[in-house]
């Protein structure tokens, strides 16, 4: 009878541990360090795929966590592994993602167009028909009823707002930089586009002349000899090649390429402030070659 009861215990014991044991994936995700992954992979995943992945020299213990992720995706055991599955289901499950979160806005902004709707739609009743309520609450309801409805416009403002800035800045995410003259432009020496500048200056089209001051500080360079100036490339491209040149100035021209960029390619309102920095920025330019030549 004790022996009997000893082995119905035993038995108890080896399904509870079953029952209760960590997933391949959990068990790769309680590992520390690279070794003790590669030692619960191959223990968990004996397998010829699994065998390849530990050969690889730059293994990482994040690439065997995924490889068990994966796995489980794929519904598979350790002894065989269908890969192609495993990346389709995979690439569904981030398109069902990124479809809910890309729809969050739309469907916040149309549950909140209903709300308004249904409202609307409800007849306003300037007397409650609450034969026993008191007569100062009768004579809030409106009042809260005009409250609800101020509410609900500034909601909708407010929606309408998220979603032009959301709008707004998916677009300056994927504009590119472009080359800082275009091909189409005629090719103008330093003088002409410090005549310009002072022409875009006068007419008030400040945003302009930033553009011009700074092509003529990259053309004083490449007059200095400093790094040649390419109409194709871009400020930063530029910068890049200035903060690397052996006959680099002892100049900051790199808060220079900061202006330029936000007012040319951020669309930012130039000031007549910004076209005097720019433009005593390029003077700073012509004193440090005087200075050097003296």
């Amino acid at each position: 009878m004790a022996t009997l009861r000893a082995l119905s215990f035993s038995l108890f014991l080896l399904l509870a541990t079953i029952g209760f044991s960590a997933t391949p994936l959990e068990q790769m995700r309680e590992t520390k360090t690279l070794a003790d992954a590669r030692k619960v992979a191959a223990q968990l995943f004996p397998d010829d795929r699994m065998a390849k992945i530990l050969k690889s020299k730059h293994l990482t213990r994040e690439d065997l966590v995924q490889e068990a992720r994966m796995r489980e995706i794929a519904g598979q055991g350790s002894d065989y592994f269908d890969a192609a599955t495993a990346k389709k289901q995979a690439a569904a499950m981030v398109e069902e993602k990124n479809a809910k979160d890309a729809n969050w806005l739309a469907k916040a902004g149309t549950a909140a167009g209903r709300i308004i709707e249904a409202l609307l739609r409800r007849p306003m009743q300037k007397t409650p028909n609450f034969p026993n309520a008191a007569p100062a609450l009768g004579a809030a309801i409106p009042f809260l009823e005009i409250v609800v409805y101020v509410a609900l416009g500034l909601l909708l403002l407010f929606f309408l707002v998220l979603a032009l800035r959301h709008v707004s800045f998916k677009g300056r995410r994927g504009k590119k930089r472009t080359a800082m003259v275009d091909d189409d432009e005629p090719e103008r020496t330093l003088d002409e586009w410090l005549d310009l500048a002072a022409k875009y200056q006068a007419s008030g089209e400040y945003r302009m002349a930033v553009r011009a001051l700074y092509v003529g500080c990259l053309l004083r360079l490449d007059q200095l000899e400093v790094i040649r100036f390419i109409r194709g490339q871009t400020n930063w491209e530029h910068l890049y090649r200035f903060e690397r040149s052996p006959k680099r100035l002892d100049l900051d021209l790199r808060a220079a390429t900061k202006m330029f960029d936000r007012i040319w390619y951020g669309m930012e309102t130039a000031e007549i402030d910004d076209v005097a920095w720019m433009r005593a920025f390029y003077e700073s330019i012509r004193d440090a070659n005087m200075q050097e030549a003296s």
